[in-house]
């Protein structure tokens, strides 16, 4: 069951979930002007149909999700567990709303997603004919059903969801818990890296550290700082709403 399917049948009407390539989409750009930005052509190679199968199927314009290639690479995966939540998490979009993940597209090299942040509208032939050469030459794909219903509710998801705000919904006792566990972690962490730096401060003045271990020191060094460093920029707005209730 993968996300994409080849279109089974050419002649079937326009529908949502039809993957369209060829087709020119606009967006308003700077700078502004008296005719409000003007118009300027993306450079999206692909369309994802979002509106509803009747509307597709019997009017001479349609809504379309731009199609882009996924940026979000793979990290190193550690096993297959690890490999298999990466997919997991992409597929379903948790994180990322607006984006629709899609995999491969035939005929075209990498992976990509749909974006809901992205959308437009195309004006599509209204004869018989014309229509029957452009969903030949213009569909390429279509999403598999099950892929399919869940377009709907990723939709909706995406401009229904208000979402919080990421550090000032907690109460004040969850937010101090919070704050604790990350202090626990930077001490850790801290106590890593003096360990570090002791070991490669002994080796320098005793003369008895390698090339090759002190490089590695450094690597480790490098490592802990960077990760001590994100956790505290991670933390900072959490401790700051904190710090805000706290009574002065």
């Amino acid at each position: 069951m993968p996300i994409i399917e080849p279109v089974a049948n050419q002649t079937a009407p326009l529908s949502q979930g039809d993957i369209l390539k060829g087709v020119s989409l606009f967006v308003t750009h700077e700078p502004w002007g008296d005719d409000g930005g003007g118009g300027r052509k993306t450079e999206h190679p692909l369309g994802l149909v979002l509106s509803r199968p009747c509307a597709a199927a019997h009017r001479n314009r349609v809504v379309v999700a731009a199609i882009e290639k996924y940026k979000n690479p793979p990290p190193d995966f550690e096993d297959f567990d690890n490999a298999h939540e990466f997919f997991k998490e992409i597929r379903d979009g948790h994180t990322t709303l607006d984006l629709f993940y899609l995999g491969q597209v035939p005929g075209y090299e990498g992976s990509f997603c749909a974006r809901f942040d992205s959308l437009h509208t195309i004006r599509i032939p209204s004869d018989q004919a014309t229509m029957s050469t452009f969903l030949a030459t213009r569909r390429i794909g279509v999403l598999n059903i099950d892929f399919a219903r869940d377009l709907h509710l990723r939709i909706f998801r995406a401009f229904a969801s208000l979402g919080f705000d990421d550090h000032a919904w907690f109460s004040t006792d969850d937010l101090r818990t919070l704050i604790m566990a990350a202090d626990r972690d930077l001490r850790r962490l801290e106590a890593e890296l003096c360990d570090i730096q002791l070991q490669l401060h002994a080796g320098g003045t005793q003369s008895f550290i390698h090339g090759a271990e002190k490089k590695k020191l450094e690597s480790k060094q490098a490592e802990l700082q960077k990760k001590i460093d994100a956790l505290q920029k991670k933390a900072s707005p959490f401790r700051e709403e904190l710090n805000r209730r706290s009574p002065k």
